[in-house]
């Protein structure tokens, strides 16, 4: 059961996050909703396991309405999106494989599932190719010391290994389906609950604390009196100073 976070601690986990890699992000926001998991058990959850927990972050924060913007890669046209969190939530499995088995020259191999360690073992890289291996190589199931050196794996058994993980982790790759009002082009694209969620929290952050200048200015209040108050007491004061 996720707790309530209240503005005073989002406004610090939003300052604590605003010079970290997404991965830690992800990670801030989970520990906020749930701190008795613990960071390591947040940390080792699946990636679509962790969306899954970010999804129900942003529906309690903002709503469930969620809306934003692409540009049709034919005409260039500005598009905006409205769908709601469930349109990008999958259905939780009654079973949730967190290991695949790979079939190869007649051998299985297992892997695990990325979490966000994995995730962050990759940040930053610029070799796309490299990253991919790396990730693919640390998911192995090996008995005994951990595989040391680059996996012998070319384009196409990549993309078959990294299809496998994606099948068994679908909330880790969600796709949503665009129109042109324009010129009709039709086109997918990913949707990164991460990015999309910060991005409205750091637009929320600066909404918070223009506000909290305002009124600091015009009252002397300090800044955890101001988001003490219930935003329509906060409102009815705004409103009085531009009066």
């Amino acid at each position: 059961m996720m707790r309530p976070v209240d503005e005073a601690d989002l406004l610090a986990l939003w300052e604590a996050g605003e010079a970290r890699p997404a991965v830690d992000r992800a990670l801030l926001l989970l520990d906020a909703a749930s701190p008795e998991a613990g960071i390591d058990a947040l940390a080792r959850l699946t990636v679509g396991e962790r969306d899954a927990a970010l999804l129900e972050i942003r529906e309690r924060l903002f709503g469930a309405r969620l809306v934003g913007v692409s540009h049709c890669p034919a005409c260039g046209t500005e598009t905006e999106q409205s769908f709601s969190v469930d349109d990008v939530r999958v259905p939780e499995p009654v079973a949730h494989p967190r290991f695949v088995s790979v079939e190869s020259s007649g051998r299985t191999t297992r892997y695990r599932l990325p979490d966000s360690e994995d995730l962050a073992s990759i940040a930053g890289s610029a070799d796309v190719h490299a990253a991919r291996i790396r990730l693919v190589e640390r998911c192995l199931m090996r008995d005994g010391d951990p595989p040391s050196g680059m996996l012998a794996l070319d384009d196409a058994e990549l993309e078959y290994i990294a299809g496998r993980m994606a099948d068994s982790d679908p909330q880790a790759d969600v796709v949503i389906a665009v129109t042109c009002p324009s010129c009709s082009e039709q086109w997918s694209e990913s949707f990164d609950i991460l990015s999309f969620l910060w991005t409205e929290l750091d637009a929320w952050a600066s909404r918070v604390l223009d506000d909290v200048h305002r009124l600091a200015s015009a009252y002397g209040w300090s800044e955890s009196d101001i988001l003490a108050m219930t935003s329509s007491r906060r409102e009815a004061y705004l409103s009085r100073i531009g009066a």
